[in-house]
Order: C-alpha cells, then sequence, then structure tokens
C-alpha cells in the first residue's frame, strides 16, 4: 500500500470570525474541504473513501486525509454532552450550569454598565450632563484597574453598584449576544471590542454605557 509523503500530509485551519453568518462559515468551510478534496484525487484518489466528519465538543473538523478545516460550532462557555439515560446530547454552560438541548449560538458574552437620564428613552430625572459625568466617572475608575487580573469581578462589582438596567442584578450580563439582536447604537461599538476590552462611553436612545466584552 503507497505511504504519503511528508510533504502532503496538512492540516488546515481555517479560522472564522465568530460574527461571521452561517452561511459564510458554511462557504468558508465547503471551499476549503474541496481544497483537500482536489489534493487527494490527484495524488490518492485510491483513499478519498476515507473522508469524513468528525464532530468534537467545540470544534468541527473536517478531515480529509490530512486536511482539516476547523470551525467553532458554539460559544467556548458551552460543551456538547450526552444524557446517560436518553443516550441524547444536550449543551451544558460550565459557568452559569445551564442545560439546553438547543445549541447556543456564537456570539460575544458582553457586560455593560447603564445611566440613564431625562432624554433617554425610559427618562429619569437626570440632566444629560450630570449622566454623562457619572458615567465618566465610573469609565476612569475602571480603567484605571483594566489590568487587574479579577478586572471581570470589578466590572460586575460596578455594574452592580451604578447601572440602571435590569442586568445589574446579574453584574450587567448579558449574556451570549449575536449580530442584529440590539440597537445599532450599542452594537457597533461592541462588536467592535477584542475579547477583555472595555468601551469607552457610549450613547444610545437608552442612555449611556461602558460595555465590557468576555
Amino acid at each position: 500500500m503507497s505511504t504519503c509523503p511528508k510533504n502532503i500530509l496538512r492540516q488546515h485551519i481555517l479560522l472564522i470570525p465568530s460574527s461571521s453568518s452561517a452561511s459564510a462559515s458554511f462557504l468558508s468551510v465547503l471551499r476549503s474541504s474541496r481544497y483537500g478534496s482536489h489534493l487527494l484525487e490527484i495524488s490518492f484518489p485510491q483513499v478519498k473513501h476515507l473522508i469524513g466528519i468528525i464532530i468534537l465538543e467545540r470544534a468541527r473538523i473536517l478531515t480529509l486525509n490530512g486536511y482539516n478545516s476547523y470551525i467553532r460550532l458554539y460559544p467556548e462557555m458551552w460543551i456538547k454532552l450526552k444524557d446517560k439515560e436518553t443516550g441524547q446530547p444536550y449543551f451544558y454552560n460550565t459557568e452559569t450550569r445551564e442545560k439546553t438541548e438547543k445549541k447556543p449560538m456564537e456570539g460575544f458574552r458582553l457586560y455593560h454598565i447603564l445611566i440613564k437620564h431625562e432624554k433617554s428613552r425610559k427618562p429619569v430625572d437626570v440632566s444629560i450632563d450630570e449622566a454623562l459625568s457619572r458615567i465618566k466617572t465610573i469609565y476612569e475608575d475602571l480603567k484605571a484597574k483594566v489590568n487587574d487580573k479579577n478586572f471581570k469581578d470589578l466590572f460586575k462589582e460596578a455594574a452592580f453598584k451604578h447601572s440602571q438596567c435590569s442586568s445589574a442584578k446579574r453584574g450587567g450580563d448579558l449574556g451570549f449576544v449575536c449580530g442584529n439582536e440590539m440597537m445599532k447604537e450599542f452594537e457597533r461599538p461592541a462588536f467592535s471590542l477584542r475579547k477583555g476590552e472595555m468601551s469607552e462611553p457610549v450613547s444610545t436612545p437608552s442612555g449611556f454605557h461602558i460595555i465590557y466584552r468576555r
């Protein structure tokens, strides 16, 4: 039986942004798998039947005799498990211990602090200038601690103390947020953040926000 030359065995890793649409992700994987299949057909047509699909906990790898395409299937806090009694698969959140049979959507884990004012969608008796001054003070305080290893907890404490959103009781946790779910004024700066980054004060119809991405 022929053996594969060393220069033929390769691993192709396809990195797809979490904000990519499902169709874009699918087409990227398809192109990648076709490329591997094409190389296989030229060099080793006799083993083309070995092509298979392997599903891992957090990734899908299309295996093409050494050519692999990698794509994350769901957010990193979730793992795929199997029910011992029924044998049915389900998803388990390692942070919140939530269980669901439905595959979680890929997206960003976001936290925020909201300060409202008299012109907010749900107005309060505070001027815009007062609200802006308050959000800036909170921001400067957090900015000084942004490199702290426990910054996530510090942000959550600040949200619990200051935020005027119902998410305050969860430390400002908005959960996993995907595209086209929120106001554009909020979504644009939120989706421009890298993991672990915090935004400067952001103005939306709801008020002033500080956004933190995990």
